[in-house]
């Protein structure tokens, strides 16, 4: 009869024990259920991703600029990493500069008084335009000659924001030499630089790497192309 007591004991035990391991277990799996739920109660997506966009935004759109034509093999990663908003990139950096070279003509009244307000609005016209016109057909004509995967780079955030930059530069370039009419044998090499930004671009768009080179000369091509077809193409209408 004692035996069997002892017995019993040692079961009550045994429940009281399982009975403990079980609600751990409960408690375990719904902070595990919990955690997989990103959205749930105002949890954040990911505190490494997030401190990574809250970086981003605190960073200027200009030293990303400067860091993709000085550094560019950082620049270009540090670019990637800031989510700019393609809005922001436009707003604070590709259309200031448009503008101002847009307005740079108008130097030539000081140079060259032989042109009159109304040719150098034509040309300031035609300047603005064939900048923002290139950023939208770049993607579109390039498209059968990049291949699938760089197609699909460029059409992400990082890639309109890239090709953003690349078109700044471009922009910035004819700035100065609207500007510095004189230094223009010289400043006529600067394309060159951005033709390296591209190279060191290429691999950031998933471009095959038997196709590197090609995808490099091709995209080149299109950035410093099209901005002078569209230019042309203006000034057959305007």
């Amino acid at each position: 009869m004692i035996y069997n007591v002892g017995d019993d004991m040692d079961d009550a035990d045994t429940l009281d024990y399982q009975t403990d391991t079980d609600a751990a277990d409960a408690r375990s799996h719904y902070d595990s259920a919990e955690d997989d739920l990103p959205y749930a109660y105002g949890r954040c997506e990911d505190p490494d991703e997030t401190d990574a966009s809250a970086r981003g935004k605190s960073v200027s759109v200009w030293r990303l600029l400067f860091g993709c034509m000085f550094w560019p093999v950082t620049g270009w990663r540090d670019l990637k990493r800031a989510r700019k908003s393609v809005d922001s990139v436009v707003i604070s950096c590709f259309g200031p500069l448009c503008l101002l070279a847009a307005l740079s003509p108008f130097a030539g009244m000081f140079y060259r008084g032989d042109e009159s307000p109304a040719t150098l609005a034509v040309r300031a016209i035609m300047l603005l335009l064939s900048y923002m016109f290139s950023y939208f057909l770049i993607p579109v004509v390039g498209r059968p000659f990049l291949g699938a995967k760089v197609s699909e780079s460029l059409a992400t955030q990082f890639g309109k924001n890239a090709l953003l930059t690349l078109l700044s530069t471009l922009v910035m370039f004819k700035l100065v030499s609207n500007l510095l009419p004189g230094l223009e044998p010289v400043l006529v090499f600067l394309p060159l630089w951005t033709i390296y930004m591209i190279y060191r671009l290429t691999p950031m768009l998933k471009a095959p790497k038997d196709r590197m080179m090609l995808v490099t000369v091709i995209l080149s091509i299109l950035v410093l192309g099209m901005p002078l077809v569209c230019q042309w193409g203006l000034d057959l209408f305007l």
